[in-house]
């Protein structure tokens, strides 16, 4: 059935699809309907509704109710009315959207007439109205990262009695308040609401004109109360006066309000305790603006400031302005589907948020500490399930402490100081399905785990030039790890790949003396000779396991430590120091009985390895390299002259430095005494282009 041939405003597609029956008497009445399809236009958006009712013994009963109306969803519709008493409850579950997050809650509503007919019908409805009292609860409200289930239900009530209405709302009727029929208004809370307030004035359609004295909130008590915010408020409180007027449906805000003490934390992206935080609120018509205010906790410090422009009661802009104090980066650490990042960020940013979406763009500077990311199918940018868009456009600058982890934090495939000349720039517009994250950077020290071992980064590099349908950034590489033969001879395995997908990462082995491949493997403990006991199978076992979580729990707290002390900008270890108390001199392949040999201090450090370097400005790096291996002085061939007992020590020096037209790149690596180190000597250069 059309609607439109019945309701003015409504269109082509308004429509009522029911079925109605009726028997009995006007004394004994039975009805039923089934509304199958209801679509009626409100407030230019369709109200759709399907529900079926039955009149039996003077009670309307309403059950398997569906409505939706602008995004709002009630479900599981439910209630009865009696005509004999002119009572009725109705009950629905309600979704819907607040902002960019679900919404959802279950209602009751309940209505109570003083009224009672002598003889009861359903035009007796309009006299019931004159006087009653209407209780509404909410209970399971949920929204963003917020859940009521476990609190009792927030029950509102309303009394109405000719020329007034009272209200009475919440646990020991914190809030009260009336509204008579001339429009004067009066609400005010107790200390069990968590905001305290005296609203009075006069409401009278379509204009209000409302005066808020005495406003008072203790953040601590309204994070209790209500803990939808990432951050978690342990103290601070906000006070002031202000006026609501102009138009009911969109009203203007004028006032002072005073936020004092604030003291936060956001364990979930910041670290550290941010406080006391004292900034003013100034309201005028439809704009909130928040002056210029210092944040800042032992160790960060930003300033930031804000824009609240309102229509219809709600924010629907807000801008904010946010930068770091100099030398004051903010600590964060956190993890989401994407990345994982810990350390301290500088940035300069503008915010803009709307209903509609969030912008962010400026500068940001990741300058010490780790940040690691996974791979990415590609797909969608943004989820499904919301139209809440973001458009980023960033600019980041790297550090000269930060540290790169692939794929995983804990436990990385590969780890290593990352340096880039050029900022990386990471654009994200999920209204077009876009991302972009390019840049190039160098990859000094570190770690790379392949073929159960942990080789030691020399050189490499890293390229992202990654979208929406990819995330894999090119690498190249050159790692190393030192080993004895069986016949306990040094042999330097290296490990090398060039642009290849870091998901897909399959480097090439060599060695210094060359072996073959099938003599690496045995290296590595990736082939069983034909002569390796039982023992050495269990040796070769323990030696790979430990070597891995060594690195990734003793000694990665001892080189940030010893980082911190000498003021370096890299440091780091890689030794077998574990595995070498452990085994004893067989570790080293000794001739003869080894479990007769004592141990020196050349078994204890065999194949320990120490990086170091440091930055002079941004255009300088120098850097030292130490191995340290086991020398056998007794079945030893040569002799060496940088032997300490029986601890041979191999150092290396470099130092690089970036010129306008290439890398000059200089290293001894301290062998030759007598020549004076001359022919330890090498020189490189090296460029790149960005296309």
């Amino acid at each position: 059935m059309p609607l439109f041939r019945f309701f003015r405003g409504q269109q082509n597609n308004n429509t009522a699809t029911f079925t109605f029956t009726c028997s009995g008497t006007p004394d004994n009445l039975f009805a039923s309907a089934n509304i199958q399809n209801f679509i009626y236009q409100f407030a230019g958006f369709d109200l759709r509704a399907s529900l079926s009712f039955f009149l039996e013994d003077g009670v309307i009963t309403l059950y398997n109710g569906l409505a939706s109306w602008n995004g709002n969803n009630l479900s599981n519709l439910d209630g009865f009315f009696s005509i004999d008493t002119m009572n009725a409850t109705l009950k629905t579950s309600y979704s819907g959207n607040l902002g960019s997050s679900p919404l959802t809650a279950d209602l009751r509503v309940d209505f109570f007439s003083d009224y009672i007919p002598e003889k009861p019908s359903l035009f007796d409805i309009g006299k019931s109205l004159e006087q009653f009292t209407l209780r509404a609860s909410v209970a399971n409200l949920g929204w963003n990262t917020y859940s009521s289930a476990e609190n009792e239900p927030f029950v509102c009530t309303f009394v109405h009695e000719p020329g007034v209405t009272a209200v009475y709302a919440g646990k020991n009727d914190a809030l009260t308040g009336f509204l008579l029929d001339d429009g004067t208004f009066l609400l005010e809370s107790t200390s069990e609401f968590p905001i305290q307030f005296q609203a009075n004035g006069i409401i009278a359609s379509p204009n209000i004109s409302i005066a808020i004295s005495g406003f008072y909130v203790d953040m601590m008590e309204l994070y209790e109360f209500i803990p939808i915010l990432p951050l978690v408020f342990t103290d601070g409180t906000i006070s002031g006066n202000f006026t609501i007027t102009g138009l009911l449906n969109d009203p203007e805000f004028n006032g002072l309000l005073a936020v004092s003490g604030i003291r936060f934390t956001a364990p979930d992206y910041l670290t550290g305790t941010y406080g006391p935080v004292d900034f003013e609120i100034q309201a005028e018509g439809k704009l909130l603006t928040i002056p210029s205010f210092l944040v800042a906790s032992d160790k960060s410090a930003f300033l930031i400031d804000a824009l609240f422009e309102f229509q219809h009661w709600l924010p629907t802009t807000i801008e904010v302005n946010t930068a770091t104090l100099s030398n004051k980066p903010v600590l964060v650490n956190m993890r989401n589907n994407l990345f994982a990042i810990s350390g301290s960020i500088s940035f300069d940013l503008a915010i803009s948020f709307s209903w509609e979406g969030l912008d962010i763009t400026g500068v940001a500077g990741f300058e010490q500490g780790y940040f690691s990311t996974w791979p990415s199918s590609g797909g969608q940018t943004q989820d499904s399930t919301t139209n809440f868009d973001m458009n980023i456009d960033l600019t980041l600058n790297l550090g000269q402490k930060a540290e790169f982890r692939w794929v995983l934090a804990e436990v990385p495939i590969l780890r290593s100081f990352i340096q880039a000349d050029e900022p990386i720039r990471i654009a994200l517009n999920t209204r077009t399905n876009n991302f972009q994250l390019r840049g190039a950077a160098t990859l000094r020290g570190g770690e790379v785990f392949y073929l159960k071992r942990s080789f030691y980064l020399r050189q490499g590099s890293i390229i992202f030039n990654e979208n929406q349908s990819r995330f894999d950034p090119i690498v190249s590489l050159r790692a190393e790890i030192r080993d004895r033969d069986e016949d306990g001879q040094s042999v330097r395995i290296i490990l090398s790949a060039e642009n290849q997908p870091l998901s897909n990462l399959v480097p090439v082995l060599s060695s210094e003396p060359p072996k073959s491949e099938l003599e690496l493997m045995v290296l590595l403990g990736q082939v069983a000779t034909g002569d390796a006991s039982r023992d050495t199978l269990w040796r070769d076992v323990i030696v790979v396991g430990s070597d891995f979580a060594a690195q990734l729990g003793i000694f990665r707290r001892v080189e940030n430590a010893i980082r911190d002390f000498l003021h370096l900008d890299m440091f780091s270890i890689r030794t077998l120091l574990i595995q070498n108390a452990i085994f004893g001199t067989a570790m080293q392949n000794t001739s003869g009985n080894s479990s007769e040999k004592k141990m020196t201090i050349g078994n204890y450090f065999d194949n320990t390895t120490v990086y170091m370097g440091k930055y002079f400005g941004s255009a300088i790096f120098v850097d030292a390299l130490v191995h340290f291996s086991y020398y056998d002085q007794e079945t030893s061939q040569t002799t060496r002259e940088n032997v300490v007992g029986n601890l041979l020590i191999q150092p290396e020096i470099g130092l690089e430095m970036n010129t306008p037209f290439f890398t000059l790149r200089w290293t001894n690596t301290l062998e030759n005494l007598d020549t004076l180190f001359v022919a330890d000597n090498s020189v490189s250069l090296s460029w790149k282009f960005s296309y």
